[in-house]
């Protein structure tokens, strides 16, 4: 079976030899020809605290500061639940909220910048304790689409220019991603076309 190889680790030459010669993860659950790598949840929290903290700004109105990512599996679902640490500030008042959000999220991959986003962004939790009374019920109501937006097509993960193309160089392109209850799985589907049969020489 093929080896839980992150992507991080796609520069060393013995992790692609394994990607190249073995066979699929698991038999008959992939496409033909393809491969698989699978990042676990502590890999995933590992390349996603690199990211963070990071600072979005909210139509002018909202200074949005994310830090403190962790990441779990949801399996049943193809989904990933993520927690955030948030802090909103007002930019012309000063005035500051400390919260956290939950969110439950798939992901995609962008080729044209080689990195891994989060798609489908849905607030399962948003908690902002310090937030006066006469506002929650607006935080409420509003917090969560603000929350989703400001969230939505973030990337989580940017593979480097020579981990893409050795995977290109070897006849594969990033294909499904898949959460398993082993991590986040990524198919390497076979780019390179089968040779035609040849044609039976007649007498």
């Amino acid at each position: 079976a093929l080896a839980c190889v992150p992507l991080t680790l796609l520069t060393a030459p013995a992790a692609l030899a394994q990607v190249a010669q073995t066979a699929p993860e698991t038999p008959g659950a992939l496409p033909a020809g393809a491969r698989s790598i699978t990042w676990t949840e502590p890999e995933l929290n590992e390349a996603l605290a690199k990211r963070f903290p990071q600072q979005r700004n909210l139509h002018g109105l909202l200074q949005v500061t994310l830090s403190e990512p962790h990441v779990q599996l949801v399996p049943s679902a193809n989904r990933l639940r993520t927690s955030v640490r948030l802090r909103l500030a007002e930019p012309f008042t000063g005035q500051a909220y400390e919260g956290d959000v939950q969110l439950l999220h798939g992901l995609r991959f962008e080729p044209g910048d080689r990195s891994l986003r989060m798609t489908g962004v849905q607030v399962e939790q948003l908690n902002f304790p310090g937030v006066p009374e006469p506002y929650r019920q607006v935080l409420r109501e509003q917090g969560p689409p603000l929350v989703a937006q400001a969230l939505s097509e973030q990337p989580l993960y940017t593979a480097k220019p020579e981990q893409t193309a050795l995977i290109d160089g070897l006849g594969f392109a990033i294909g499904e991603l898949q959460v398993t209850p082993k991590g986040l799985r990524v198919v390497l589907t076979p780019t390179l076309a089968a040779p035609a049969p040849e044609t039976p020489i007649r007498p």
